[in-house]
């Protein structure tokens, strides 16, 4: 369990703020997703981690969960923003909630292209695996029209 900030701090390598947090066996823990983020958010989020208020704040700002719940509403949900958005771009094969996927790859989600040949024409297949914890994760949903 993480208790306290240890340090906010410059990455050398990338330029970016890092939130680095100490967990109770004193080894320092970097939040890499944030990242990409200001150092104010990151600050704030560092602070209400820290106080133990960061599931209240989130739960607060986002009260409602998403009803999408299975491999099929999750697929029908992604083609519906893939033809709003990307129109012209390849279909997906298929599109499910991967319960490996954050132990395997250290990742929220995968997109992955495989090619194979099949008769003398080559077929390409578009899938896009989704981490299981987001089945339940609670957000404020989006209207695309």
């Amino acid at each position: 369990m993480r208790s306290a900030i240890s340090s906010l701090g410059a990455n050398l390598d990338s330029g970016a703020v890092q939130l680095r947090l100490k967990d109770d066996d004193g080894q320092v823990q970097h939040l890499k997703y944030l990242a990409g983020y200001s150092e104010q958010l990151i600050t704030q989020a560092g602070r209400l981690l820290a106080e133990n208020r960061l599931g209240s704040f989130l739960k607060q700002k986002y009260p409602t969960t998403h009803d999408i719940r299975t491999d099929k509403a999750l697929y029908d949900f992604t083609v519906e923003i893939k033809n709003a958005f990307l129109r012209t771009a390849q279909p997906l094969s298929r599109v499910v909630y991967d319960p490996k996927i954050h132990v395997i790859q250290n990742a929220l989600g995968t997109h992955t292209f495989v090619s194979r040949v099949q008769g003398g024409k080559l077929k390409a297949k578009h899938e896009i695996r989704v981490a299981t914890v987001f089945r339940s994760a609670e957000f404020r949903g989006a209207e695309f029209r």
